[in-house]
């Protein structure tokens, strides 16, 4: 008797949030702001770009020559400047910007907004005192912790390039994601914890950039205090003692709407990982609006980006790191 592997869907779920929860997210009347979206694209996007700070105000919303869309022509803006800045000089720069929790409930850290910023200020000024400027990348292969949240902003903040990659992967898998962005310094740990044992990341870090002659330094951050580990001087420098004697401020990069922001890769478990490039104005810090549709409510931060001219939702610039 043959089998039948065929999966057949007999009723269709639908789950709607409460009156409470939509009056208290961004969209607010989802409808509404559909039609408004589909009745004038560029309009709609204009307006939604406006509740971000700009330092240059753009030219046009899009430019499309299919298949490629450019988008806010000529306008300049960072990143951090709208996650960070515009908190710290309000009435938000004591709350709550990071809550961490480790793996058992001991381990915990708080860091407010202002502190966010202080934070990834001294780290950039940290990244340039080892020569990383606007354009640069760096790879950072970290444990979630708060110190890898910060690496992304500093790199942001600089205008350099970072790409994160999963801190489970190996020395094969590492090395192609450094060497496929030629990164000028990987930020990295000694250890990850998982489920209370201690997985040594220094060393893979260690293998990976044999091969990998873009690399210039590597940046350490030192959580297991029991047991140090030794850093090379010639290469290797301490997360923390990067950022002795540093300035405690540092200016947010004028970046196009269009310049990269991130790298992100594939898994590559179905052949050799593919890199896509973000660019800086395609990630929103606040709003998310539809199509791109995810409620949220006012007192969170979340993502989002402009639809391709057709409609859909398109966050990134799909695109080889090197060619």
């Amino acid at each position: 008797m043959a089998e039948n592997f065929d999966i057949k869907l007999e009723e269709a779920k639908y789950y709607t949030p409460e009156a409470s929860c939509r009056e208290q997210s961004w969209v607010g009347d989802y409808n509404q702001a559909y039609r408004e979206f589909l009745a004038d694209p560029d309009g709609f996007w204009d307006c939604v770009a406006k509740e971000l700070e700009w330092f240059q105000p753009w030219d046009r919303v899009k430019e499309w020559n299919y298949p490629y869309a450019r988008w806010f022509l000529n306008g300049k803006l960072n990143i951090t400047h709208n996650c960070l800045d515009r908190h710290v000089y309000n009435q938000r720069r004591n709350k709550v910007a990071i809550m961490w929790r480790g793996e058992t409930e001991e381990e915990e850290r708080i860091l407010t907004y202002r502190q966010l910023f202080q934070a990834v200020c001294r780290f950039a000024n940290g990244l340039k005192r080892l020569g990383v400027g606007k354009g640069d990348r760096v790879c950072i292969y970290m444990p979630v912790v708060p110190e890898q949240i910060v690496a992304m902003l500093a790199c942001a903040r600089i205008g350099a390039i970072h790409t994160v990659v999963f801190g489970g992967f190996g020395v094969s898998a590492l090395n192609q994601r450094i060497t496929g962005t030629d990164a000028k310094v990987v930020v990295t740990a000694d250890v990850t914890y998982r489920r209370g044992k201690a997985i040594p990341l220094k060393n893979i870090v260690e293998e990976a950039v044999v091969n990998a002659p873009s690399v210039e330094r590597i940046v350490i951050l030192r959580r297991d205090d029991d047991k140090p580990v030794e850093l090379h001087p010639e290469m290797e420098v301490d997360y923390y003692d990067l950022m002795e004697g540093v300035e405690r401020e540092c200016p947010a990069e004028p970046m196009d709407a269009e310049d990269p922001l991130f790298i992100l890769y594939t898994s590559g478990t179905t052949g050799s990982p593919k890199a896509s490039c973000t660019p800086a104005a395609a990630t929103w810090s606040g709003p998310t609006t539809p199509p791109a549709t995810s409620s949220t409510s006012r007192t969170t931060t979340s993502t989002g980006a402009p639809p391709t001219p057709g409609g859909s939702p398109a966050t990134v610039t799909a695109s080889t790191a090197r060619s």
